[in-house]
């Protein structure tokens, strides 16, 4: 949290206009998992029913923030920095960040988590829990092949381990799930803990109605 007296009097003012920080949701998952799909989904369901959230996707971050970057563990680990700042400042404007990132490595994803929490900013970690070898057949790109083939370096899955998380707050089986029984796993988790409430929750989720 800042330090900065100008910046604490504008997050206080900020607060008292809009609330405080929305929550941030991070996606991870291997390559090819379905990461992407199911960020754009949830974004779609909040934006529709008026809860303001914007998808900061791999992809995107590498063709512009991070286009610096290579895909070394420490190049890894930038990205992800950078990610959790682009999140923590969006989710100050009531914005909900969701992140969809492989974002290999545990250690980034808890510095993430650490940075978000030191800011007031609730931090959502969802896995999707995509098989390999079911990701490998997901891949259009044929990314895994070049990989195997060593015409790619640094790849997730083949070259570089995916560390899979201890504890996220919800996990997603996109083999047995499709993207709506996905994001209603995630609605089911919000609004039990609070950051939906049943109206939201009822309003986002057609199927529920709030226990």
């Amino acid at each position: 949290m800042s330090t900065d007296p100008l910046e604490q009097t504008a997050n206080s003012a900020r607060e008292r206009l809009i609330g405080p920080p929305a929550l941030t949701i991070w996606v991870t998952g291997l390559p090819a998992s379905g990461k992407t799909t199911l960020a754009y989904a949830l974004n779609q369901r909040l934006l529709t029913h008026s809860l303001n959230s914007y998808v900061l996707d791999g992809d995107q971050l590498r063709r512009a923030l991070c286009s610096d970057l290579d895909y070394t563990p420490s190049a890894q680990k930038e990205c992800a920095r950078r990610a959790s700042e682009t999140a923590i400042l969006l989710s100050k404007t009531g914005c909900i960040p969701i992140i969809s990132m492989v974002t290999p490595y545990r250690d980034d994803r808890d510095a993430a988590r650490k940075a978000h929490h030191i800011n007031g900013s609730p931090f959502i970690e969802v896995f999707v829990n995509t098989p390999l070898e079911t990701c490998k057949k997901r891949d259009t790109q044929d990314l895994y092949s070049s990989a195997e083939n060593s015409k790619l370096l640094d790849f997730v899955g083949v070259s570089m381990p995916f560390e899979a998380p201890l504890n996220p707050e919800v996990i997603i089986n996109t083999e047995q799930d499709n993207p709506n029984i996905s994001c209603e796993k995630i609605f089911d988790f919000l609004y039990k803990n609070n950051f939906l409430s049943p109206y939201e929750y009822i309003d986002c989720n057609t199927n529920k109605k709030a226990q």
